[in-house]
């Protein structure tokens, strides 16, 4: 490295993928230290979110009442190719912690390559893990804190029989700017309230931040759209007014955006087929208008309610194609696989959909489709990266037997 500028050496190494980059730890103390800063941790992964070295992370199931599961990895290169094969030939197997237990895993959320998982025995034990596939580092985070009386005071029981009897629970993960930390949010749905509660993952523990007035539709139970540093959902308003809320990650805030003009003059539901999602660091809104037309609004100034601009309408005839009828009752468990979400662009005119556990890519100027994918429980969008758990547990340290996982003495399993 001596006869190489240190500029120029960071802008190779910023090209090289994680696990190169690791062995490159192992050759000298100084590149050990170089690749360790945060400072070429946060450049390595500005490079990969900038060239959209994407990858989807996706669980695979048979059924609802099987307990088999698979997480595998795609990335977005397979995906837009042409052809069913061609996205087969792209998949990864992953290899997670606790793969080789008697637990069944949710896939919950997913951001700057940390990815959060539930474990379940469907008894009494409850996992909740932070992992980071690309460097294999894990962390198995504490239970957070029990919803108090004048929290569950206000929330609405009116609800229950139509949430399955319990209330469900959304995950998100954000990256606090100020603090250089990332934060797990939990809203826990109560019908027309939402408790939150906050896990920061420097100091390792949970803080309940209050309730909020949100109803959250059961069918947007799914993380956050991230865009300008924020989570983004759909909601309800006390009064039924449908607006999208947004929370600060640094400052813990929430605030309301109204939706576009058009969408609250026609009395649009917040249906199934509604939908946000990130569009080119645009916040962006999906909005089944007519039968199988869709308008693309985005809001072109983040924040500025008159700044929403309707960029399109598209045609998408698979929304009422044979997959929501004919297994619809295979993804009852999972109800969030029956939205209509819109995962990712491709430069060659496509659009990869997520609907009713299939990957769909759409042809934006034949205005055809393809469905690529199948029985998918759950998909989150994955980038490799350097961040750190601070855990120092890897998953080659990783010895577990039955139940009763111990780690460093502790015992590692939460009951919920």
């Amino acid at each position: 490295m001596s006869s190489i500028p240190e500029d120029l050496f960071l802008q190779i190494l910023k090209r090289v993928p994680v696990k190169t980059t690791l062995v490159c730890k192992c050759v000298c103390k100084k590149w050990l230290d170089l690749i360790s800063t945060s400072e070429f941790i946060k450049m390595h992964l500005d490079f990969n979110i900038q060239k959209k070295n994407y990858n989807l992370m996706l669980k695979n199931t048979v059924n609802e009442f099987s307990k088999s599961w698979l997480l595998q990895s795609i990335s977005y290169d397979s995906l837009s190719a042409t052809g069913r094969n061609a996205c087969q030939d792209g998949v990864v197997q992953m290899d997670c912690p606790f793969k080789s237990e008697d637990y069944c895993v949710t896939l919950r959320c997913s951001y700057h390559g940390l990815v959060f998982l539930c474990f379940s025995d469907f008894r009494t034990k409850t996992i909740l893990c932070l992992w980071n596939p690309a460097t294999t580092e894990f962390k198995i985070i504490p239970e957070p804190p029990r919803v108090d009386f004048k929290d569950i005071e206000r929330l609405d029981y009116s609800d229950i029989h139509t949430l399955g009897y319990q209330f469900p629970d959304i995950y998100s993960i954000g990256y606090d700017q100020k603090m250089d930390d990332y934060k797990l949010v939990k809203l826990l749905i109560g019908g027309k309230n939402t408790v939150v509660h906050i896990y920061t993952l420097g100091s390792n523990s949970w803080k309940c931040i209050g309730t909020i007035p949100y109803k959250f539709p059961y069918h947007s139970g799914r993380s956050g759209e991230i865009v300008s540093g924020a989570l983004h959902w759909l909601i309800k308003t006390a009064t039924n007014f449908k607006a999208i809320v947004s929370f600060d990650v640094a400052e813990e805030r929430f605030q309301e955006f109204q939706l576009p003009e058009n969408f609250l003059e026609k009395k649009e539901s917040l249906n199934c087929n509604t939908c946000l999602a990130d569009c080119e660091g645009y916040l962006c809104l999906l909005v089944n208008s007519d039968n199988y037309q869709f308008d693309v609004w985005v809001m072109q100034e983040y924040g500025v309610h008159k700044s929403w601009a309707k960029l399109s309408s598209i045609t998408l005839t698979f929304v009422a194609g044979e997959s929501f009828y004919s297994r619809n009752h295979v993804w009852s468990s999972d109800n969030s696989s029956r939205t209509l979400r819109l995962m990712c662009y491709f430069k060659n005119g496509k659009i990869l959909f997520g609907f009713c556990g299939d990957l769909i890519l759409y042809d934006l100027e034949r205005e055809t489709y393809e469905r690529i994918r199948t029985l998918v429980g759950n998909v989150e969008k994955y980038v490799e990266s350097l961040v750190s758990l601070n855990s120092s547990t890897y998953m080659s340290k990783l010895k577990t037997r039955g139940v009763n996982l111990k780690l460093k003495g502790k015992d590692i399993v939460s009951g919920w």
